[in-house]
């Protein structure tokens, strides 16, 4: 993530919204940069369940607002978004999207 390059506060506490795209429902929580290198990255790590719990496993729109405080989960009252965009939750870590080159394509149309 590259969300210091549009902060526009020194030092700010990132705001987190999770979107499920199904359902429509926000979550949010303040994650701390953990980078070393904040001029080139932004890394932010959470456990799911303890920090945050998702309800099912699907895609999600990711929502970054810089703040000047560390309580405020609410994003009208925070600054700026700095970064959007989407993760895929799983319900198990060893799961891997995969492709089976076998399997003819499924087209409609032009046939």
């Amino acid at each position: 993530m590259t969300a210091t390059e549009l902060v526009t506060i020194e030092n700010p506490f990132f705001l987190f919204g999770f979107l499920d795209e199904q359902n429509q429902i926000y979550q949010h929580i303040i994650l701390e940069d953990s980078s070393l290198f904040k001029c080139r990255f932004n890394k932010f790590e959470f456990t799911e369940g303890v920090e945050i719990t998702f309800p099912k496993t699907g895609f999600f729109t990711y929502r970054i607002w810089e703040q000047d405080n560390d309580t405020n989960l609410d994003p009208t009252f925070a600054g700026a978004m700095v970064e959007e965009g989407r993760l895929v939750v799983w319900d198990d870590d060893n799961q891997t999207p995969t492709y089976n080159n076998n399997e003819k394509p499924i087209t409609y149309g032009d046939q």
